[in-house]
C-alpha cells in the first residue's frame, strides 16, 4: 500500500488482496481523526470501505493477476467523499437488489449485504464507468 496525503486528501493505492485491508484502515483512521472526523463517522467509513475494498478484491479480477484499487479520501467543511477506483470488470454496486432482511436466513441468497451496508453507512453513493475503470464515490455528512 502506498500513501499519500496533501492537506485535506489522503490517496491510498492497494494491491488486490485481501490483506492490505486492515493496513489501509489504519491509515484512513489516522488521517481522519487528524482533521476531526468523529469517531463514529471513521467507523462507519471504514466499514463501507471495507467492504466496497473485499468485493472489488473478491470479484473485479475474475482471472486474476496483480491489480491495483485506489481510494482518495477529501474531508471538506461539511462532509468527507471517498472516491474508489479499480480496473476490473464493468460492475454497478448499486444496481444490486436490495436483500430481503425479513426473510428466513436459509432462504437468502448469499451476497448483497455488503452493498446494503455501504447504502446504509453512506449518506450517498454514485458509481460512474469511466476511461476503463469503475468509480465508486461514497458520501458522509460531518
Amino acid at each position: 500500500m502506498t500513501a499519500t496525503a496533501d492537506g485535506r486528501t489522503l490517496t491510498l493505492r492497494l494491491d488486490n488482496r485481501l490483506e492490505a485491508i486492515p493496513p489501509a484502515a489504519e491509515e484512513i483512521e489516522r488521517f481522519c481523526r487528524g482533521h476531526g472526523v468523529p469517531a463514529a463517522t471513521i467507523g462507519h467509513l471504514n466499514l463501507a470501505l471495507d467492504e466496497a475494498f473485499t468485493n472489488t478484491i473478491s470479484y473485479a479480477w475474475p482471472t486474476g493477476g496483480d491489480h491495483q484499487m485506489t481510494v482518495t479520501l477529501m474531508i471538506g467543511s461539511d462532509e468527507i467523499v471517498a472516491e474508489i477506483s479499480d480496473d476490473g470488470i464493468a460492475f454497478d454496486p448499486l444496481q444490486v437488489a436490495p436483500p430481503d432482511l425479513d426473510a428466513d436466513l436459509d432462504d437468502r441468497p448469499i451476497g448483497g449485504i455488503g452493498v446494503h451496508l455501504v447504502k446504509t453507512l453512506m449518506d450517498s453513493a454514485a458509481y460512474r464507468r469511466e476511461d476503463g475503470r469503475n468509480m465508486l464515490v461514497l458520501r458522509k455528512s460531518l
